[in-house]
């Protein structure tokens, strides 16, 4: 009879653990979800897997890539920097997140920063 209490008491224990990890897993995958932060450097990279951003960033276009962002969760802005000077505007928000994608020069060494801010 103490056998199948010991048996009883391991199941327990497994499912209890179980549960905790499984809890452990989706919470921290629903966090990311959430940051904007993440959100924002993924949908840059897209648009550079899709050879769209690095054109327009070397020509300093924003108004280019920020017609090219498709987001509704929030409203966004683009700015493209240079070594020297930032172009676009920095938004006025009270919660704003940021994403920062490098994209390397043409021929020279004259990197350009994309930052896309997604605020609410």
């Amino acid at each position: 009879m103490r056998g199948f209490w010991f048996m009883v008491e391991a199941a327990l224990g497994g499912i209890i653990l179980m549960a905790v990890v499984g809890f452990l897993v989706s919470s921290s995958f629903s966090a990311e979800e959430d940051d904007l932060t993440v959100q924002g450097y993924r949908l840059l990279h897209g648009l550079n897997r899709q050879g769209l951003l690095k054109s327009h960033a070397m020509t300093d276009n924003f108004t280019a890539i920020n017609d090219l962002i498709v987001y509704t969760a929030a409203s966004h802005a683009v700015q493209v920097c240079s070594l020297e000077a930032c172009a676009g505007d920095r938004p006025q928000a009270s919660n704003v997140w940021v994403a920062s994608y490098v994209v390397p020069g043409q021929d020279r060494f004259h990197p350009r920063e994309v930052r896309l801010y997604l605020y609410r």
